[in-house]
């Protein structure tokens, strides 16, 4: 997952915050769901669980890293993760 996740921040043009930001952010996700986890729907749900003890602003960059990340990676089902999403948060 690691070469994904440089590809990913590699195509990016955000500034150099929001890019060390969502680096930080797929780290907690890799941290969270293991290196070998495939990008699924039961996989972000383990995610989202997670996050429970991080602040709000905290879980919105890490929800949107993450979800980006989804679809650069053409991964999960859309509106599985969309549930998920509205159902752990």
């Amino acid at each position: 997952m690691k070469n994904e996740i440089n590809r990913f921040l590699d195509t990016l043009g955000r500034s150099p915050k929001t890019i060390f930001a969502y680096r930080n952010s797929l780290v907690q996700f890799v941290k969270a769901v293991g290196e070998d986890a495939e990008l699924n729907t039961e996989t972000y749900i383990k995610f989202l669980i997670s996050l429970k003890h991080k602040s709000a602003s905290t879980q919105r960059v890490y929800k949107t890293a993450v979800m980006k990340f989804y679809a650069f990676c053409k991964a999960g089902n859309w509106a599985e993760l969309k549930e998920a999403l509205e159902h752990y948060t």
